[in-house]
């Protein structure tokens, strides 16, 4: 496919980014990352060189020394077919409906409640720096946000 036309090298290297989120996974989702980075390096050595085709090889060898698993792809066919038979829709919590959504607009919800409801973090990293957090919050309570 490669050597045929730069049509079908796009849709070989299309298909590797599909294999990469579809069937290969050892639990850091990486793969797609590094099948993308490896194709736009390649692009920039010109096409029908050894140096071209060899990020494509490096990308195959990369993804075959995974574990498969079908999970993602699994997860993607199910919540689909269940979503458009509407058996299933997706829930919405009310904490997401913030000024960044129409619906949070509509109920009137802007900044204030979006740093109040909508920045809860479940697992915050412990050396973040709270300083820039504090004065967007103190500027938003003095009524003073744009």
């Amino acid at each position: 496919m490669y050597e045929t036309s730069p049509e079908l090298e796009a849709h070989l290297w299309n298909r590797l980014l599909v294999i990469s989120v579809s069937d290969c996974n050892d639990g850091t989702f990486m793969q797609t990352l590094v099948v993308e980075s490896l194709h736009n390096v390649g692009l920039r050595m010109q096409r029908g060189t050894g140096e071209r085709w060899g990020f494509l090889v490096q990308a195959v060898r990369y993804l075959v020394g995974f574990p498969k698993d079908e999970t993602t792809d699994e997860i993607c066919m199910w919540s689909r077919h269940t979503m458009n038979r509407g058996l299933r829709a997706p829930v919405i919590p009310d904490y997401a409906l913030d000024i960044h959504t129409e619906t949070g607009r509509k109920l009137g919800r802007g900044m204030a409640h979006f740093l109040g409801d909508g920045t809860v973090i479940a697992n915050p990293y412990p050396g973040a720096d709270p300083t820039f957090g504090e004065r967007v919050r103190e500027i938003v309570a003095q009524g003073d946000w744009d």
